[in-house]
């Protein structure tokens, strides 16, 4: 009888706990500045909280098995993601951590942002010298905290930008509701000098539609980058008239 094997998926030794207090035990020992290794607690504090609250949604099943097994409170021994898993999620759930969470959820300077993105270079090249990931995990995470570095600020910019705009510019009496759309999760498809095109985030084959936004903000965004906001056509043109967030790709 042939049949699918099923993996038998074990806690990770070390898991991702062990891990962080390791990586941030020789961060100590190498940084000069208080204020760079308290910024870097902070965001593994950060990364923590993300792992142990939302990366069970990405989980596969004999993974998803596993953790509800050991997440039960009614365990004695119970444990969080971080107890469970080891350094495969952290690399698998890196990249919505810095693209989504770290944008939508975290209330701080520019400054901080950008440094989650330095610690990921740091955290993952500190893991291939453990010998927890290859070669190419750690270029791949270098080139995701580079990029981290590089479009966090520049949509953190972005979004202020149009938001002041906004606000400055913008009546109720400026547009209609028969040409507006409530918030809409788009992915911009082209950038120009004061105008970005845009598509419905899950829905790749709808039209594609031109919004006009500052000249500033067009300079800062990118193809592939995701935005969330409302849009309506004020005179000719299509604009944003209320703004959530900007995700760089």
């Amino acid at each position: 009888m042939s049949g699918k094997i099923i993996p038998f998926v074990q806690i990770a030794e070390p898991n991702i706990e062990t891990l962080f207090r390791s990586f941030l035990h020789e961060e100590e020992q190498r940084l000069k500045q208080a204020r760079t290794l308290l910024r870097y607690q902070q965001i593994i504090e950060l990364l923590r909280r993300y792992l142990n609250g939302y990366a069970y949604t990405t989980l596969t099943k004999p993974e998803a098995v596993l953790f509800r097994r050991y997440a039960s409170e009614k365990r004695e021994d119970s444990r969080t993601f971080c107890e469970i898993f080891g350094p495969d999620q952290i690399l698998e759930n890196l990249p919505t951590f810095l693209r989504y969470f770290i944008i939508e959820k975290v209330l701080a300077p520019e400054q901080f942002k950008r440094a989650a993105g330095t610690l990921t270079k740091n955290l993952t090249a500190w893991l291939k010298k453990e010998g927890h990931i290859t070669r190419q995990q750690a270029a791949w995470g270098k080139e995701l905290g580079a990029k981290a570095v590089r479009n966090i600020p520049k949509a953190e910019r972005a979004t202020d930008i149009v938001f002041h705009s906004i606000q400055e510019t913008l009546m109720p009496s400026d547009f209609t509701m028969r040409d507006y759309l409530g918030f809409h999760h788009f992915v911009i498809t082209d950038v120009n000098t004061g105008i970005i095109w845009v598509r419905a985030y899950d829905d790749p084959d709808q039209s594609i539609l031109p919004i006009a936004i500052p000249q500033e903000a067009s300079e800062l965004l990118e193809p592939q980058w995701e935005i969330i906001c409302s849009v309506a056509r004020v005179g000719q043109d299509w604009r944003i008239i209320e703004i959530g967030n900007i995700y760089p790709g």
